[in-house]
This record gives structure tokens, C-alpha cells and sequence, in this order.
């Protein structure tokens, strides 16, 4: 009998079997899992495959009433497939101290999550400044308004000056059950990255969050079943990088310009003189445009700090 499975794996029982009967009943099945060269997917089949055919009443699995001990699993040669070995066996008495009764085993929490926040000050070079403080003239020279600019030189254009800016990146990371990593979810992830917060984000205005990276994997765990037997599951972990730049604002014009964080402020300048002659250059127009997709978050379904 061979029963498909979720992305073509197919899990067939082979006809031969081995039994004993006694005082120390035990078994042994033979199955062939194909379709995957993933071992971790092959086992998973197989597991599936023997919860929904093998099933004790208990929540368990068992085959003649005898609960299944371990699982053995061989790679096939030259062949997506693998041959599995299930043994089934009550544990024997001596064992009794272990699985169930294992004061050491603590079950995953597939809700566990992790936040981490750092802030750091980066370099940007900027060629005009929020406010001129003060400007100072030579005995008999008058004060010449640069519009802000920064470091005029001979070419009529500002060399400006390197300062230092807040750099801010947070890391969710969350544990997920097996389904939840699916491929709806994984093509949603791959759509989003580089992409900007399209609403308010962990507390940060639209713009100013960007989704750089996403690392998942599986978790493999062991755990008891009723008779003690150790099994093996997994789960998902993943681990979502923010990066964070502040709005800001500048004026010009008469007017407040607001640039959300990730989006890129460019600035028009032409040479001109001056009254005396003398070369210079000036803003003529200010753009913020935006560069990045924007993204709602919250589709994401990840755990914020309060």
C-alpha cells in the first residue's frame, strides 16, 4: 500500500514484516519513502503516514498492540528515496527511569520569542546644514548667505561634511509549528524584503522600518510518547532583521519638508554670483522621492514588545 503525501512524497509499505510473539512481544515494519532526497522530509512522511495507519487509540503508534520503539532510515542510491526500518518493542524495565519520567526533558515552546534592539551612529555626508549659527565677515567684508551650504569651493559647489547619524536595527526572532512555514508564507516573505513599512511598526513611523532579512530553519526535538519511547519533531525558527532610520524634517522654502527614513531627499543646485562677483551655488528645489515598496507588516503575524 502506497499513500501520497503533501509535495509529491509517497510513503508504500513493503510486504515483508517480522513478528514475535511471547512474553516479549516485538515487530518489525518495512517501508520505502519517495519523492524527496531530504532526509528531515522523508521522516516526516513517514511519521505522518504511521500516525494516521498505525494509530493506537492513544494518541500513539503501535502495530499488534506493540508501541513503536525507533525508526531507522537508509538513503537509497542514485534515487530520491529511502528505505525506513520501524521496530516496534515495549521498553524494557530497566528503562522505566527515562522518557516520561525524565525530570530533564522540557517540551519546545513553539510560541518562544526573542526581541533584540540596537542602536549604533553611523557616517552621512551631508552638503547643507538645518541652520547657519553664525556668520562672521573680515573687517570691511559683508556676510554671504549660502543658503546653508557647507565648505563653498572654487567650482562654485559645497564639499560639505561627514557627520554622524543614528543606526538602528531590531531582530524578532519566533518559533513557528511545521505548517506554518508554507509556501504561501515563504513567497509572501521573499515579496517583502527591502520593502518599508507601509503603517506605523514597532512604534516607528510608515517609511522608516525596512525588512532586511529573514533566516528560518528546522528544529529537531525529541519527546516521550505514552509508553516512554523517545520520538522525534520538529519545528520552525526564524529570525526577522529590521533596519530603522528616523524621520526628518528641514525647511525650506517657507515650507516644512518631512523625509520618511528610507526615502531618498535630493536637492537641485545651479551656479551663480553673487552681488560681488563672486562664485557661488544655490538650492532651487528640494525632492523626497520614494525608492523602496512599502509593506504592511502586521501580515507578517510577529510579536511585538509592548
Amino acid at each position: 500500500m502506497a499513500t501520497p503525501l503533501l509535495n509529491g512524497i509517497v510513503v508504500g509499505e513493503r510486504d515483508r514484516q517480522d513478528r514475535e510473539e511471547g512474553e516479549n512481544p516485538r515487530a518489525t515494519r518495512y517501508f520505502v519513502i519517495t519523492g524527496t532526497d531530504n532526509g528531515g522530509e522523508a521522516y516526516s512522511a513517514l511519521v505522518s503516514y504511521l500516525y494516521v495507519n498505525f494509530d493506537d487509540g492513544y494518541g500513539g503508534i503501535a502495530t499488534y498492540d506493540i508501541p513503536l520503539k525507533s525508526i531507522k532510515m537508509t538513503k537509497l542510491e542514485g534515487a530520491d528515496a529511502f528505505d525506513a526500518e520501524c521496530s516496534f518493542e515495549f521498553p524494557a524495565a530497566s528503562s522505566a527511569d527515562q522518557g516520561v519520567n525524565d525530570q530533564s526533558y522540557t517540551p519546545p515552546d513553539v510560541q518562544e520569542c526573542d526581541y533584540q534592539f540596537t542602536a549604533t551612529g553611523g557616517t552621512s555626508h551631508v552638503t547643507h546644514s538645518g541652520a547657519t549659527l553664525y556668520a562672521v565677515p573680515a573687517v570691511g567684508e559683508t556676510v554671504r548667505d549660502f543658503g546653508g551650504g557647507i565648505g563653498l569651493n572654487s567650482e562654485g559647489t559645497y564639499d560639505g561634511v561627514d557627520i554622524l547619524t543614528p543606526r538602528c536595527n531590531f531582530t524578532i526572532s519566533q518559533s513557528f509549528p511545521q505548517n506554518w512555514f508554507n509556501t504561501y508564507y515563504r513567497k509572501t516573505i521573499a515579496s517583502c524584503i527591502g520593502c518599508t513599512n507601509l503603517y506605523a511598526f514597532d512604534g516607528f513611523p510608515a517609511g522608516c522600518v525596512q525588512l532586511k532579512s529573514v533566516d528560518a530553519k528546522p528544529v529537531w526535538f525529541s519527546y516521550p510518547d505514552q509508553y516512554g519511547n523517545m520520538m522525534k519533531d520538529w519545528y520552525w525558527r526564524a529570525s526577522f532583521r529590521f533596519d530603522v532610520m528616523p524621520q526628518m524634517s528641514l525647511q525650506f522654502g517657507g515650507q516644512t519638508i518631512v523625509k520618511r527614513g528610507f526615502d531618498y531627499l535630493w536637492k537641485l543646485t545651479e551656479k551663480t554670483e553673487d552681488a560681488n562677483g563672486n562664485a557661488t551655488s544655490r538650492i532651487v528645489q528640494v525632492n523626497v522621492e520614494q525608492v523602496y515598496g512599502s509593506f504592511d507588516f502586521e501580515e507578517l503575524s510577529l510579536p511585538l514588545p509592548a
